[in-house]
């Protein structure tokens, strides 16, 4: 994650004891200094090498404590350093959560200070943290961003690091060709630096993973050679971490290919680069490839033993490893034909899927929820006063305005998880705002039809804790599978109805049930007839009316007029019967109106960061595609 921000530089005084109490005199401000510049030359040295007797996450704690104690002390230029190697530090520490905060302090500090450098600089560094920690669309944003702060040539290597931390988030959201696009424009870009290797490593790496999700094998394979065969500096641990992980990368494709062999032989070199780095997480690594290894070689005992030992490591010691630990004993299982253990070991996926999934949005939205509460404390305070006063409108359109900005953070996690069956990212916001239109039809209260637009974005968002080989299965789903895919609908209502905002009890409802039939045949609990919530019954007409006019990966888009047409076969069937004929004339509506009903629909979505961030990086790769000179998949 080291992004080249330049270091402070300090004698190494042993950090003193200090008091961490208000300052107000010069000497106190004078040792405030003095111990911020201790902590943060104690965590330069650390930063070097992670062998320190002294505890580096101690001492970064304690950093982040002082930085937040001593803000006034110590001139923005060294606190922005400081912040740096805090966030820096807890990520090296496998505390990616814990780094969060110290690195969108940064990004505030860095905004204040109006110096275009140190925000790109801080927000690759938080880019990166929101990847790692699942925050996929904070993550395009604030890449995105930096990217528009790169200057030209000489910033090839900040602009080859921002494109990587994209390529990321798009990879883990599942958008591996898009995200190959970013890889590859990534390596054109360090062509121009004299950078070292451990960057190529990395990025070669990643495309090898991209094209094993895509079963591009033999793309995957010519990738991951060019990851291993880049020169090697054994005194960078993270060059040496990155090695690691392209073998593993490179292992996997092996063995896809039915090179047991080959992939024996790269297991030996991995386990000398795990023994030599010293990393926990590298040695995990090695043991994972030695027992699919094993398997592929037809040693199922050995190589499902040492896979089941690695699990319950990692159940101790490295939680973030155990989806795909997981991930690897599925495919493993199913490859050798024992459908039950696969089964087992894909339930036990899901449900950490679906647990670190939900905490990881729940704490991005919680941030969220802190920004939106500081920013616009000074409004809410207003909008009480307006309240008091018959809600006059002032104060309807301040309450309006703080929902919509309190919901944003979980609409970016929905439409990310949207991406794999609509591009755009456009469906959740049509389905909303048309949902919202049919309540007004059915002379619902305005602020009812306004929640329901805010609510019917977020229909689809516990598709998050649904395993990407699952969710992203071009074929179709196996029975099993497609009893793992409906419980989105609990997990989304779930993970609303933790979220603690008012608005969200409607949410709830919809995510919950807007897949129960009128005549009970729908799911998670065949509800029938007015049984089912309102909402919800309004959310299925337009979830389902939008689906059907697009196109997705297994499906052509139907045209309005047969769309309608099905909706009004499956009237009294699928959908509640005295409020379908409202749905069909509300549609005839809004062509005569509006005519291209997608312009008028998409239009807040449109409005997004996120989708907006998306298209930018998109419109950057596009305009570099003559330019490219690498193409893993030629």
């Amino acid at each position: 994650m080291d992004d080249g921000m330049p270091r402070v530089v300090a004698r190494r005084p042993q950090p003193q004891a200090a008091n961490l109490a208000i300052i107000d005199t010069a000497s106190e401000l004078d040792r405030a200094r003095k111990y911020i510049l201790a902590l943060s030359a104690e965590l330069e040295r650390d930063s070097v090498r992670p062998d320190s007797v002294t505890n580096p996450m101690v001492v970064a704690e304690r950093a982040w404590k002082a930085v937040r104690e001593y803000r006034g002390s110590v001139p923005r230029a060294e606190r922005l350093d400081l912040l740096y190697l805090i966030a820096k530090r807890m990520y090296l520490a496998a505390q990616p959560d814990q780094a969060l905060a110290p690195a969108a302090f940064a990004v505030e500090e860095a905004r204040s200070m109006d110096d275009p450098l140190r925000l790109r600089r801080a927000l690759t560094v938080l880019s990166a943290l929101y990847t790692e920690t699942g925050n996929q669309p904070g993550a395009i944003e604030a890449a995105a961003e930096g990217l528009n702060l790169v200057g030209i040539g000489s910033e090839a290597l900040a602009r080859s690091k921002l494109l990587n931390n994209t390529g990321l988030a798009l990879l883990y959201s599942g958008q591996y060709e898009d995200a190959i696009d970013c890889f590859e424009v990534a390596l054109d870009s360090l062509e121009r630096t004299t950078a070292n290797s451990s960057i190529r490593i990395i990025t070669f790496g990643n495309i090898a993973l991209a094209c094993l999700n895509l079963d591009d094998l033999r793309a995957g394979l010519r990738a991951a050679r060019r990851a291993v065969e880049e020169p090697l500096d054994t005194s960078d641990l993270s060059a040496v971490d990155a090695r690691c992980t392209a073998e593993c990368h490179y292992i996997r494709l092996l063995l896809e290919t039915s090179n047991v062999d080959k992939a024996r032989e790269r297991c030996k070199i991995l386990r000398e680069l795990a023994s030599a780095s010293g990393s926990g997480r590298d040695q995990l690594t090695a043991e994972l490839c030695e027992g699919l290894t094993e398997v592929h070689d037809n040693k199922h005992d050995i190589g499902f033993s040492r896979l089941r030992r690695l699990l319950e490591t990692a159940r101790k010691s490295f939680p973030m490893a155990i989806e795909t630990i997981l991930r690897v004993l599925v495919s493993a299982h199913e490859d050798a034909g024992q459908v039950d253990e696969a089964l087992v070991h894909l339930k036990e996926l899901m449900e950490v899927v679906r647990t670190q999934r939900a905490q990881s949005a729940l704490l991005h939205h919680r941030q969220h929820m802190e920004r939106v509460q500081r920013d616009h404390g000074d409004e809410m305070s207003q909008e009480r006063l307006l309240e008091r006063k018959e809600k006059l409108l002032e104060g309807q359109l301040a309450s309006r305005r703080y929902r919509e900005l309190s919901t944003e953070s979980l609409e970016r996690l929905a439409v990310t998880a949207e991406l794999r069956d609509d591009s755009t990212g456009e469906h959740s916001y049509r389905v909303g705002l048309l949902a919202s239109l049919l309540a007004r039809d059915l002379g619902c209260e305005e602020e009812f039809a306004f929640n329901m637009d805010l609510a019917g974005r977020l229909h689809d968002i516990g598709k998050i804790g649904i395993p990407d080989h699952i969710l992203l299965k071009p074929g179709r789903l196996t029975e099993v599978e497609f009893n793992l895919m409906k419980t989105h609908t609990t997990v989304g209502a779930e993970l609303l109805a933790r979220s603690n905002l008012p608005q969200m009890q409607i949410a709830e409802e919809i995510a919950r049930y807007h897949h129960e039939r009128w005549d009970g045949n729908g799911y998670p609990v065949g509800l029938a007839g007015e049984a089912i919530p309102r909402p919800a019954r309004i959310t299925a007409l337009a979830d389902v009316f939008d689906a059907l006019t697009h196109a997705r990966p297994y499906k052509h888009a139907w045209p309005v007029a047969d769309s309608l047409e099905e909706i009004k076969r499956l009237s009294g069937t699928h959908f509640d019967p005295y409020m379908t004929p409202v749905f069909l004339a509300l549609v005839h509506r809004l062509q005569c109106e509006h005519g291209d009903l997608d312009g008028f629909l998409g239009q807040a979505a449109r409005k997004s960061g996120f989708i907006q961030a998306r298209k930018n990086i998109s419109a950057t790769l596009h305009r570099r595609d003559d330019e490219r000179s690498l193409d893993v998949r030629r």
